[in-house]
């Protein structure tokens, strides 16, 4: 049995020739014969049958029962089978996984590989009779094209095929892998199979078959014996079946027995040994070979197969062939080259040998052959061992080729030195197989002697290859194991080609090229990851990815956030010209989650936003959008996710407030949002997404609304914060709040319009709740809620008011009744609250519980019932506890309504004269009442589901009977002892029927209540009914007698309820009582009228006539009693009396001054007496009493008002009932003057009266003094009285009343002269009295002008001139201002006023000549102009006086123009002495403004707040001295857009807006005027086809200037309009006509035209050539290089000569920023010398200590280090130096680290370290590098430090510092803190030991025990469990 295999590999060569030993060899190509492998038989065999063949999916050998199944290169064993019987056919299909298994016994195997096992075993055919005789000839299985995974097999026997279907070997596969056996056998049992017979054509077998496509016209080709030799055999699409299409009598053959097809041409080796050649198609033949005696053939080539299909190719076939000799003992293998048939090679092989059968583009050819293991010699007896060799061609070339595959280098050196070949190839060679060994080798220390030699090994190989581009490109490309080796070799690279073209003129070499960049790349792989993470292959990686952002974005998705930031910053300038929005969109993706938010931002905000924003258009966050609709569905997905999270992450950071950082803000939302509603649209069909997707864009839609509408930003964490929001709508609130308490009117117009217009805080309260989707309900409830819990009454009622107002719903009556329970829990509770002065919080709980009750739903409107009869109760209560400021108790209701119920069941006039209650005992009382009956429940509840006493189930309300029994107990008794027997009453009719209903409800069928509750339930709650039933039944009775003696004893008595209070009690007890009361009253006619009416009306009850006669008389006689009594009559005289008696009490009625007319006239009229005398005596009586009473009081009192009103009236209602007047008028007239002139009341009275009289007696003007009086009477004196009134009332013997201190004497006005009213007015006049006494003067005819001149004399000195003196120290108060303001305009009207013009005009200019300098003094001095103007146009022309006007006007105009021009400058902080020397020459003063040095820092930095406005200051100053701005304007446009002369040597004038001030005070001019005027007059500037624009010749500078300043002004619509190009464009021409001015100024004459075709190389070195010794020159050539892309070495390299010799430092740096990308110039000599100047230069301008600008160059020198591209070539050692001395430690061991990597570069280290103190380099570390482009550099420079602590253990170096946590974090991280531990315990404490162990256990996810002391946590430690 053949059952050992042995594989052989890494043959010597030749072995295989060796190996055949003296057999012949022919041919004129030379074959290399190797062994593969040995198969062995225990046992000789004789003739055994062997077969094989070589496939893509394995290597297959059959030698008789065995079955070998190798790998494709026969390198491995995969499967060795024996098998009962010898193997026909064999078959490898779906990758090698299947193994189809033909036996002689008719068995077929389906075989899995993998698993070994054996699938399915079938007999197709019976076994053949003869046993030699094969059972099946030929197997065929291939994909079937028509279904994917599917195949089908073609299995030959003698008789016919089987075409069997279905295979499914890849579900099957699947199957088989995920152990499902079950779906295995059902996919075999799908397997379909049908016999074809060939009986017919083929009658004496079949013997091969060979298959096409099954898709093609040639699928089949079955060859046999018997008919026909071979057929063709296509499908039959009608009857499904293989059908025969063509045959091939063996008339022409014998028989068939092998074929191979190639295209149309078939090979067929008939049973002959005959090889002939046929045309597929019309089985033609076309060639044969008779003389050949072939066993065995295949076709081979080396050519690709294509090429060999048709006849013509066939000339690229060899044709191997095993042919017979005359020695049996042997075969010749034969190579014949067609179509010629040419031997090319010949073998003596065994004859027990075999072809393997392989495809036709196989160039190696394998045979099997059978050799005697003790002889390898070929033997026909016995063969015990079969080898598997292979052929392979070898010419001497081929040969060395051999040498080196077998890597024999020593060999194959002296076989090319001998044979003359190429010796370099050795050993470029071998360098290669030692950068493969380099491949496979670690950095293992076991492994390092071994890779150590490889790197000699290869060194010393590289120096014999002359060939420089093979040694850079190895030294690139080798995989070298350290980073030192690394380095070592791309020095070695550098240098030898540095001696190659050490030439004084650069030459371009692009080795060098490669070799600088992966210097920069080594350095970049260094700072990134450090030498230790090093290997070769990631190396190759890193230098080959092209693409700089991958590796960032890798590192980001790995959440390396240290290491991407480095490698952002040093590859920045790579990708900076080129990045978009789809890079952005990459940038965002790669963000991972475990990336801190902390580390992120200041990122994100100090680097990668500020690149975004310069590099990608802004019309991104709009591109982004479209891309993503660009995209598939699920990147579009992927990718948009992505985005809204790097937008989350973005706005994350806190916002700025700039004006840059909110649009930036609102752009990324607004894009977010649209991202969001094209996410939601993709995701439709998936709704948990689409809900997560509308979430995000709920949030985001709320976020927009919030910043657009609101100006609310947040980052964006705080938005989804519902507290923080909830405090932002507070601080509105109280904003609010703060803003109405400051709130002042406005004194113009303007600013209140502008108030109008903004928003208040409450409204953007509002629409902040809309935009969280918030409704206004729910925020005033929410609102009103938290109110309540801080106390806050007053503002939780006012909303409950809008509530109930704005939103009357049943959700707002639910609010209402929670806000009345709450109220009621506080008041229970005394919890302080904060209420406005006078409310009255039981009746406003009352209220708000009633209309909750009308708009609730009818879940609360039980409780809410409950609730409005409890709160009125309380109210009730309440109004007993409140007294007036009088000591009365308060009887009136304090709510906005009255209880229609109240007003229905009491009357208003008994009040209880109980003892007033004490609010602090009853009120918690009734409240804690309130709260047990109607309890606070949740605000979710069943439907109808009440939870007060009186509707609730027994279960609910046996917690609630008895406290509420305790609480009415207890405020009865309180009641009791206050005497408060009425609401006692009603609240124990209330109270108890409260209970009896609850009882009632639950117990309302008592045999179904016994089964509900129980017996005992029942009974003990009828027993509590009873007890109370009782109980409120005896109160009742007993208080109805006291109740009753109380209400007669009111003053003023309820009737109703007193007749109600009588009926409850027995009727002869009630009658008794009545009359006790009566007698007991006395002369009290109230109590006796009350008693009467009561006691009548139970008469009328009881029927009792008499008794009721009784009552009515005595009502009669208590009325005139009341009447009387009232005015202060005693009736007692005449009280049931006779009726006669009654006329003497009229003296005393006209006596009483309240005595009525009407009462006079009815009591004459019922005691029939004298109406006229009456009334005659009651005027006499009136002024009599009047006069005599005047003396003694103050004429001014309310209570003498109100007495003279009531006078007055009386008299003028009594005059028209006299008969006559004249009498009365006279007496009064006389009267009239001997007032008291300052009694107005009482003048007025005699006045009126007189006038009521109608008589013309008197010689007064009635109307003259009532108006006389009534201006008087509506004016205060603001001074004391003046000797003439002294004089006067001592005249007429009156004493001088109080009222002369405030009113003035009617009489000295009125009958007085001229002189006596001004010596009275003089002292009067004032800005508040002019309008009083101007009327008074124009009533008494005085002169008015007088009083214009001197009231505003007085306003000017007393108001006007104090503040005008107070303004400069008020520093302007807008206050002040507004009362100037006022002050000014009325003491101009007053002036304006005045008839005199002259007079108006002298008194107006002597006032101004006190106003102080300013605005203020210009406007009066306006003023004053105007009058001047007035008084000349009223002048005649032939007036003298005009010449005089003239001239006042011409001088004032000059004083107006000079005071204006200073005050002007003094409003806005310009009045230097400079510029008020200047006054005098105002177009000169403002062009000097225009110079000031505030508008270049405006430009340059607009975020200035205290700059001046030179365009408001400049405006005002035109506007008074009458001068056309415009003009000014235009001619300082002209004189700086178009300067005359030419820009100087800095040439940055010309290419940056920026550094040329003259511009920027053009865009200052063009500011001040409408855009679109701007910009197109710019426009005609840049592109005006003429030469001159005015008198200006316009050259390319001006046109420059102009279009810069477009550019900067104008945004990209309004420039694409005014062009008609795009933007860049128009960008274009710009750079265009830059270059134009520079050659300008260089008096080169170019044209645009000529610029733009000419070849700018040519150009640029010719202009270099002849001016590059000029500044301005060395910049536009540079900029021209940059523009055009000229980077010629020997031009650059003096670029940088030139600037680094002009010392242009600011500008080099841009330049080298901008050339980094570039990597052929850094070969250029200057280059690495530039980027050390650039470094070192703000160095050396420094000095300690620094100032911010000068740590700002000194960060910005440490960032042009890392962004250095040859960073290897500077000199760190002296930066690091320069560093130190700035006592910037953290710098120059940055300098330090970032060295090439040598042991000089460790020790510096080491030293550096040694002298410096750690901490103050991580304070360093964190204030100056912590954040921005320093950032990922830092972390190393802190893990270098904390790691030198650590290896030095030097803790206490940073012990009791707040670095130590940091040590400690560094520690833990590394897992190594055993030392750490150490330290503690011995030099800190063992507190502090356990705790960071147990720190350190947390961070491993191995906790301590809790319970563990600190000894034994550091034992466990210790220890190590």
């Amino acid at each position: 049995m053949w059952n050992d295999t042995e594989l052989l590999t890494n043959d010597d060569t030749g072995s295989g020739y060796l190996s055949v030993g003296s057999r012949k060899e022919h041919g004129t190509a030379l074959y290399q014969v190797d062994l593969l492998a040995k198969i062995s038989s225990e046992k000789p065999s004789l003739n055994p049958k062997i077969q094989a063949c070589s496939l893509s999916d394995g290597f297959i050998v059959v030698a008789d029962q065995s079955v070998i199944l190798l790998d494709s290169i026969c390198r491995s064993l995969q499967l060795h089978l024996i098998f009962d019987t010898e193997v026909d056919v064999v078959g490898l299909c779906q990758e090698g996984k299947f193994l189809l298994v033909g036996e002689r016994s008719g068995n077929l195997h389906f075989i899995h590989v993998t698993s070994k096992q054996t699938l399915l075993t079938t007999a197709f055919v019976q076994k053949a009779n003869d046993e030699n005789e094969c059972t099946y000839r030929t197997l065929v299985i291939e994909k079937d094209g028509s279904s994917e995974g599917t195949y089908y097999m073609l299995l030959l026997t003698n008789n016919g095929f089987f075409c069997i279907t279905n295979l499914q070997l890849v579900k099957i596969q699947q199957a088989i892998e995920n152990v499902d056996f079950n779906k295995a056998k059902k996919l075999q049992g799908q397997i379909k199979s049908t016999f074809i017979s060939t009986e017919n054509y083929h009658t004496l077998g079949c013997l091969n078959l060979v298959a096409g496509d099954l898709a093609s016209k040639v699928p089949m080709i079955i060859g046999g014996t018997g008919n026909c030799a071979f057929s063709k055999w296509e499908p039959d699409p009608f009857k499904k079946e293989m059908t025969v299409k063509n045959v091939i009598d063996t008339e022409i053959i014998k028989g068939a027995r092998k074929f191979q097809l190639i295209d149309n041409l078939l090979f067929v080796l008939d049973t002959d040994n005959v090889l002939s050649l046929w045309d597929i198609y019309t089985l033609t033949p076309i060639w044969n070979w008779p003389s050949l005696r072939v066993e065995e053939f295949l076709l081979t080539t080396e050519a690709d197969p294509a090429s060999s299909v048709t006849w013509q190719g066939i000339t690229n076939l060899k044709l191997v062939a095993l042919t017979t000799t005359t020695n049996k003992k042997m075969k010749n293998l034969m190579v014949y080259s067609l179509p010629m048939m040419e031997i090319v090679y010949s073998l003596e092989v065994s004859s027990v040998s075999s072809l393997v059968q392989t495809a036709i583009s196989t160039d190696t050819i394998y045979f099997l052959e059978g050799i005697c293991k003790n002889d390898p010699k070929p033997s026909e007896d016995s063969v015990s061992v079969l080898v598997l060799r292979c052929l392979t061609e070898a010419l001497p070339e081929n040969r060395l080729s051999r040498l080196l595959h077998k890597h024999r280098f020593a060999e194959a050196e002296s076989f090319a030195i001998q044979f003359g070949l190429d010796v370099e190839l050795v050993y470029k060679v071998k360098s290669n197989d030692i950068l493969e060994k380099l491949a496979l080798s670690s950095v293992d220390t076991s492994e390092q002697t071994k890779w150590q030699k490889l790197v000699h090994e290869a060194k010393e190989s590289l120096h014999k290859i002359q060939d420089d581009e093979f040694v850079v490109n190895y030294c690139l490309e080798a995989q070298w194991i350290t980073y030192e080796t690394t380095q070592e070799m791309l020095n070695y690279a550098k240098t030898r080609l540095l001696k190659k073209e050490d030439k004084i003129v650069p030459v371009y070499s692009c080795g060098l090229k490669e070799v600088l960049r992966a210097h920069a790349k080594l350095t970049t792989f260094y700072g990134a990851f450090g030498p230790e993470k090093f290997s070769g292959s990631s190396w190759i990686e890193f230098l080959n990815n092209e693409d700089d952002l991958k590796d960032i974005f890798l590192q980001l998705r790995e959440g390396n956030l240290v290491c991407a930031q480095y490698l952002w910053l040093r590859h920045r300038a790579n990708f900076e010209n080129r990045f978009d929005v789809k890079m952005l969109e990459n940038l965002l993706n790669s963000i991972s989650t475990p990336v801190s938010l902390q580390k992120l931002c200041p990122w994100l905000k100090n680097d990668v936003i500020p690149f975004v924003r310069r590099t990608v258009p802004a019309g991104q966050g709009e591109d982004c959008v479209l891309l993503l609709r660009s995209l598939p569905p699920a990147d579009a997905v992927k990718t948009a996710e992505r985005v809204i999270i790097w937008a989350q992450l973005a706005l994350q950071e806190e916002p700025d407030n700039s004006k840059e950082d909110k649009a930036w803000r609102m752009s990324v939302v607004k894009t977010s949002v649209d991202i969001l509603k094209m996410l939601c649209n993709i995701q439709k069909d998936n709704p948990q997404k689409k809900d997560e997707c509308e979430e995000i864009l709920k949030l985001f839609k709320a976020v927009a609304s919030l910043q657009e509408n609101l100006e609310v930003f947040l980052s964006f964490g705080d938005y989804r914060n519902g507290s923080l929001l909830a405090e932002l709508r507070a601080q509105y609130i109280k904003k609010q709040e703060v803003l109405q308490a400051k709130h002042q009117p406005r004194s113009t117009s303007e600013p209140v319009a502008a108030e109008q217009k903004s928003r208040s805080p409450e409204s953007r309260l509002h629409g902040q709740a809309l935009a969280l989707h918030v409704s206004p309900p729910e925020l005033e409830a929410e609102l009103t809620w938290r109110a309540l819990n801080n106390g806050n009454v007053e503002m939780a009622l006012r909303k409950c008011r809008d509530l109930y107002k704005y939103h009357c719903n049943a959700d707002t009556g639910k609010w209402l009744f929670l806000t009345c329970q709450k109220l009621c829990q506080m008041l229970a509770n005394d919890v302080p609250m904060a209420m406005p002065m006078g409310l009255h919080l039981p009746s406003v709980i009352h209220d708000l519980a009633c209309q909750a009750a009308t708009i609730c739903s009818p879940d609360f409107l039980l409780d809410a019932l409950e609730l409005c009869k409890y709160t009125l109760t309380a109210v009730e209560l309440s109004r007993q506890c409140q007294m007036d400021d009088c000591g009365n108790l308060v009887k009136t209701p304090f709510g906005t309504h009255k209880d229609p119920y109240e007003e229905w069941s009491y009357d208003d006039f008994f009040s209880e004269d109980g003892i007033v209650l004490e609010s602090q005992m009853v009120l918690p009382v009734i409240y804690e009442l309130i709260s047990s009956l109607v309890p606070l429940a949740e605000s979710r509840r069943h439907p109808l589901d009440s939870t007060s006493l009186p509707y609730c189930s027994i279960s609910e309300g046996a917690s609630l009977i008895l406290p509420s029994i305790n609480s009415i107990s207890a405020l009865l008794q309180n009641l009791q002892e206050s005497s408060q027997w009425e609401l006692a009453l009603r609240f124990v009719v209330c109270s108890f029927g409260t209970c009896l209903q609850y009882s009632v409800s639950n117990f309302m069928d008592i045999s179904l209540s016994e089964k509900l509750f129980g017996k005992t339930t029942l009974v003990k709650s009828r027993q509590v009914i009873m007890v109370l039933k009782e109980k409120a039944v005896t109160f009742v009775r007993a208080n109805a007698t006291t109740l009753l003696h109380k209400v007669f004893n009111c003053r003023l008595v309820d009737l109703d309820l007193a007749l109600g209070y009588c009926t409850l009690l027995p009727q002869k007890e009630v009658f008794e009582n009545l009359w006790k009361l009566i007698d007991k009253a006395w002369q009290n006619y109230d109590k006796i009228l009350a008693i009467s009416l009561v006691g009548s009306q139970l008469a009328c009850l009881y029927q009792e006539t008499e008794m009721e006669f009784k009552f009515r008389e005595l009502c009669t006689d208590a009325q005139w009693g009341i009447r009387l009594g009232k005015l202060g009559i005693s009736f007692q005289p005449v009280f049931r009396q006779h009726f006669l008696t009654k006329k003497d009490l009229i003296k005393a009625l006209v006596e009483n001054i309240d005595m009525d007319t009407s009462l006079i006239l009815e009591y004459c009229s019922t005691f029939q007496l004298n109406c006229d005398a009456a009334l005659q005596l009651f005027i006499e009586t009136l002024l009599h009493n009047t006069n005599a009473s005047h003396g003694q009081g103050d004429a001014s009192s309310a209570s003498t008002k109100q007495q003279h009103s009531k006078l007055l009236a009386k008299a003028l209602e009594m005059v028209p009932l006299l008969t006559s007047t004249k009498d009365l008028v006279i007496s009064l007239s006389g009267i009239l003057h001997k007032l008291d002139p300052y009694d107005y009341e009482m003048i007025e009275i005699v006045l009126k009266v007189i006038e009521r009289a109608d008589e013309k007696i008197t010689n007064i003007n009635i109307n003259q003094a009532l108006s006389l009086l009534k201006h008087l009477k509506s004016y205060r004196r603001i001074s004391p009285p003046v000797d003439l009134e002294n004089q006067y009332m001592l005249e007429h013997i009156i004493t001088l009343p109080s009222a002369a201190q405030t009113r003035l004497p009617f009489h000295l006005i009125f009958f007085g002269t001229a002189q006596n009213f001004w010596k009275i007015l003089s002292t009067e006049l004032s800005e508040e009295s002019f309008p009083t006494l101007l009327l008074i003067s124009k009533l008494m005819k005085f002169s008015l002008d007088t009083l214009y001149v001197s009231t505003a004399k007085h306003v000017f000195e007393k108001k006007l001139k104090p503040r005008l003196l107070k303004l400069p120290q008020a520093k302007s108060s807008t206050l002040i201002n507004k009362e100037v303001t006022k002050i000014t305009q009325t003491i101009e009207s007053y002036l304006l006023s005045i008839v005199n013009p002259e007079w108006a005009v002298a008194i107006a200019i002597s006032l101004a000549q006190d106003i102080p300098e300013g605005s203020f003094k210009m406007s009066s001095l306006k003023f004053c102009l105007y009058l001047a103007e007035k008084w000349l146009q009223n002048i005649p022309s032939e007036d003298d006086t005009r010449e005089k006007a003239e001239a006042l006007l011409k001088k004032l105009h000059i004083q107006y123009r000079r005071s204006g021009t200073e005050a002007v400058l003094i409003a806005h902080k310009l009045n230097t002495p400079e510029y008020l020397r200047m006054i005098g020459k105002p177009a000169h003063l403002i062009i000097s403004l225009y110079e000031h040095p505030s508008i270049n820092r405006r430009i340059q930095n607009s975020a200035g707040r205290d700059y001046p406005d030179i365009h408001a200051a400049a405006k005002e100053i035109a506007e008074v001295n009458e001068i056309d701005l415009e003009k000014v304007w235009d001619m300082l446009l002209e004189q700086w857009l178009c300067p005359s002369t030419k820009p100087g040597e800095n040439s940055s004038e010309i290419f940056e807006l920026q550094e040329d001030e003259a511009l920027r005070r053009v865009l200052y001019l063009l500011l001040s005027r409408p855009i679109d005027y701007s910009s197109r007059m710019l426009f005609i500037f840049a592109t005006s086809p003429t030469p001159t624009v005015g008198v200006r010749q316009l050259t390319f500078a001006h046109r420059t200037r102009a279009l810069q300043c477009l550019l900067y002004l104008a945004d990209k619509e309004t420039i694409e309009s005014l062009f008609k190009k795009p933007i860049e464009e128009v960008k274009a021409y710009l750079k265009c006509i830059t270059f134009l001015a520079s050659f300008e100024i260089l008096n080169i004459p170019i044209t645009y035209e000529l610029f733009c075709n000419s070849p700018k190389e040519g150009m640029i070195k010719g202009l270099w050539k002849n001016h590059s010794h000029e500044p301005m020159v060395v910049r536009l050539v540079t900029e021209l290089c940059l523009e055009y892309k000229i980077y010629d070495l020997q031009l650059w390299n003096g670029l940088l000569q030139k600037l680094l010799g002009f010392n242009m430092i600011p500008y080099l740096r841009k330049v080298l920023t901008a050339i980094s990308s570039i990597y052929s110039l850094w070969q250029v000599s200057y280059f690495s010398k530039a980027w050390q100047r650039v470094v070192q230069i703000p160095l050396l301008s420094a000095s300690c200590p620094l100032s911010p600008s000068q740590l700002s160059d000194c960060c910005e020198s440490l960032i042009a280090i890392l962004e250095c591209p040859v960073s290897d070539g500077l000199d760190m050692i002296g930066v690091a130096r320069q560093y130190a001395q700035l006592e910037l430690p953290a710098f120059a061991l940055a300098c330090l680290m970032l060295m090439p990597h040598s042991e000089q570069r460790h020790q510096h280290i080491e030293n550096f370290l040694s002298s410096c103190d750690p901490q103050i380099i991580l304070q360093q570390l964190e204030e100056y590098m912590n954040t921005g482009q320093l950032a990922g550099f830092s972390h190393q420079v802190r893990n270098l430090i904390l790691n030198n602590i650590v290896n030095k253990k030097e803790f206490g170096s940073l012990a009791k510092t707040k670095y130590f946590q940091a040590l400690k974090l560094h520690m833990m991280n590394a897992t190594n803190v055993t030392d750490l531990v150490n330290y503690l315990a011995d030099e800190s404490s063992l507190d502090e030991a356990s705790v960071f162990i147990t720190e350190y256990s947390k961070h491993c996810g191995k906790p301590v025990p809790p319970d563990a002391t600190p000894c034994e946590i550091l034992k466990m430690f210790l220890n190590g469990s």
